[in-house]
């Protein structure tokens, strides 16, 4: 005579373990347990802010930075303001805005495109032609400012621009140098680099900025006019 099998319960459903969140929990990730739902984003934010290469981090990598660099020149504000004149200022931004368009020709616009080629080789070689192309540029500003000192001069209006004129060929290959190495830096998403680059570029700005008022124009015995005092 068969004998019949025992009789097998049916499975039961298995009760979620206090320490494992089950459901819509588990998909939320560690981050989000016991916080309010208005407050999850905030959480995988901070979650992406730690982990070394996240794009939250290089954001704030480069937000900190341009902040750095911008409050740099804000703060010397006061001291430059005593040293120079508002003419002096005026000289400044004449002779910077056309070391800034010249500077656009420089590399050829080259360095926007160093970012785009899947291999570094490739990047590699319009990197070298934009720093060809900003040597060469360099050259032919400087033999323009040689042999038409006087012209250009005289179509700018600003005949104190004379001795800083000589600059500018020094000024425009900065320039180029910077804008191409920048773009190389940003491709290798060297981020901390780039920040790193900008705060050097304000500091040493305002400390030449102030150096070069002491040093030339003897600030201290110099008989230069001051602006009345507000109200």
């Amino acid at each position: 005579m068969p004998i019949d099998p025992p009789p097998v319960d049916p499975p039961r459903a298995r009760a979620p373990s206090s320490g494992s969140p089950a459901g819509p929990e588990a998909a939320r990730g560690p981050t989000r347990r016991g916080l309010p739902s208005w407050l999850w984003p905030f959480g995988g934010l901070a979650e992406q802010l730690l982990v070394s290469g996240s794009f939250a981090r290089s954001v704030l990598t480069l937000m900190t930075g341009t902040t750095l660099a911008n409050l740099i020149p804000v703060a010397v504000s006061p001291v430059l303001s005593r040293l120079y004149s508002p003419a002096e200022f005026g000289l400044f931004a004449l002779y910077a805005g056309i070391a800034a368009l010249l500077a656009v020709a420089a590399t050829g616009r080259y360095e926007m495109a160093i970012v785009l080629p899947a291999e570094d080789a490739d990047a590699f070689e319009l990197l070298g032609l934009s720093l060809l192309l900003a040597g060469a540029v360099t050259v032919v500003c400087a033999i323009a400012v040689v042999a038409f000192h006087s012209g250009l001069l005289a179509l700018l209006r600003a005949p104190a621009l004379a001795a800083w004129l000589w600059l500018l060929p020094l000024g425009v290959l900065l320039v180029g140098l910077a804008q191409a190495l920048g773009s190389w830096l940003n491709r290798k998403r060297s981020y901390r680099r780039i920040a790193e680059s900008r705060i050097l570029q304000s500091t040493t700005t305002a400390v030449l900025g102030i150096a070069l008022a002491l040093w030339l124009y003897n600030v201290p015995s110099r008989d230069r006019p001051r602006r009345p005092p507000a109200g």
